[in-house]
């Protein structure tokens, strides 16, 4: 359950990441974090018949490379976006293939 004084922003202004496999790195140091992912592209010829395999060796993708200054603290993995209703901050709007920030989490 979230405390009182959690609160999770949502980072509007970030590019949407790959709903299928945003194959994100993190990089981080005591002052910098950096996370690169995939980008989401639709493709507007796309009918639903096939799937596309994307991995680290793809071509072409486009990729995000976002930059965090001065954090306290880093999560990373679980949990999906079949899990994420039990998650504590799942009450205050977190969602799956969305950027948060979160602040005074305990």
């Amino acid at each position: 359950m979230a405390s009182s004084s959690d609160e999770a922003l949502r980072k509007i202004d970030l590019p949407q990441s790959s709903v299928g496999a945003p194959l994100p790195h993190i990089l981080a140091d005591e002052n910098r974090l950096l996370v690169a992912y995939l980008v989401e592209t639709p493709d507007p010829d796309w009918d639903g018949t096939t799937v596309r395999v994307v991995g680290p060796d793809s071509d072409g993708e486009t990729c995000a490379l976002v930059q965090v200054g001065l954090y306290a603290a880093l999560q990373f993995g679980p949990p999906n976006d079949e899990a994420i209703h039990g998650h504590r901050l799942y009450e205050l709007g977190l969602t799956p293939y969305a950027s948060f920030e979160v602040i005074n989490s305990k």
